[in-house]
């Protein structure tokens, strides 16, 4: 009877110890006993008796190989190169952006006097109860205005001009019925001088006590605007460059009135008197869509208004 290493080598176990090549050499002792045909063959070790055997009945292949090389054309390289390096995009109906334009294209409106009015981008469906606790978010932020206000008169003047003549150019004007989203918005001075250049800004990103923005509901729309390397570019070819500002060109653009309730701001002349809602009449700066469609516009104006403006 051989005392074996492992006396249950036939159960599958986990493996105990690994040991290199030249330990194993150390712990045989020579010994070997043949067990008869198809049997393992026994080997001495230190631990005890060894059986080592081939896995399973050897078999005999034959195995055939051929080597083929092709030399493609470099045309032929690049244009796989150009394959792989294009890679597909996916159908137009089934993009953001896509959607983005479908809804731009169906409730885009125009006037005989060129006015245009658009819609706002939403991609999810919005109902009056939408946006919770907006008004009162939007209430406690105007609140905090007005403390601002009272510490700094300059300022304060600043922003009574800069809102009447937001109301003046029919850019605002005393809502009709309640607001579903509530804007908040703070007085921003461009440096610390008193006459520095003031401007209102909004705050399309302030969430609801849901945690949802105005902006969480719109689409972003497809970036329109030149890369700056091609308009770098530009000015190494021409010898004289033009530049040219659209004075308040978010504000020349007006919104759907169907849409002016989710544009709606806290508004008084002063403390002592009761607040009242008023609704924006055109698009927004801070709005995520804001700069598709201002540039959308123009790219609407250019591709129906060409045949009469040759020239432009």
């Amino acid at each position: 009877m051989l005392q074996l290493a492992d006396p249950y080598f036939d159960i599958p176990s986990p493996i105990d110890m690994l040991l290199r090549a030249d330990i194993f050499s150390k712990i045989m002792t020579g010994d070997r006993r043949d067990l008869g045909a198809d049997l393992p063959t026994a080997f001495g070790s230190i631990f005890g008796w060894l059986l080592i055997d081939s896995a399973g009945q050897r078999q005999t292949y034959s195995n055939v190989t051929s080597l083929t090389v092709t030399i493609p054309s470099l045309e032929q390289l690049v244009e796989k190169f150009w394959e792989i390096e294009n890679v597909k995009s996916a159908q137009l109906e089934f993009t953001d952006n896509e959607a983005c334009e479908v809804l731009f294209q169906n409730e885009y409106q125009g006037d005989s006097d060129g006015r245009v009015s658009v819609p706002l981008p939403f991609h999810v469906q919005v109902k009056s109860h939408s946006f919770i606790g907006s008004k009162q978010v939007t209430l406690k932020r105007f609140e905090h205005l007005e403390r601002k206000f009272k510490t700094n008169d300059k300022l304060y003047e600043s922003y009574k001009t800069f809102m009447s003549d937001y109301e003046t150019l029919g850019h605002m004007k005393r809502a009709t019925e309640p607001g579903i989203y509530f804007i908040p918005h703070h007085a921003v001075r461009m440096d610390d001088t008193p006459d520095g250049k003031f401007r209102v800004v909004y705050d399309t990103s302030a969430k609801d006590i849901t945690g949802r923005s105005l902006n969480d509901c719109l689409y972003n729309g497809p970036k329109l605007q030149q890369d700056i390397v091609d308009v770098l570019i530009r000015f190494c070819v021409y010898q004289i460059a033009f530049t040219s500002d659209i004075s308040k060109m978010y504000r020349q653009i007006l919104v759907n009135e169907s849409y002016r309730k989710y544009q709606h701001i806290l508004r008084r002349s002063s403390p002592l008197h009761e607040l009242s809602e008023y609704e924006l009449c055109t698009v927004t700066y801070g709005m995520a869509s804001a700069p598709y469609i201002a540039l959308r516009l123009i790219k609407q104006i250019a591709e129906y208004d060409y045949t009469a403006f040759p020239d432009v």
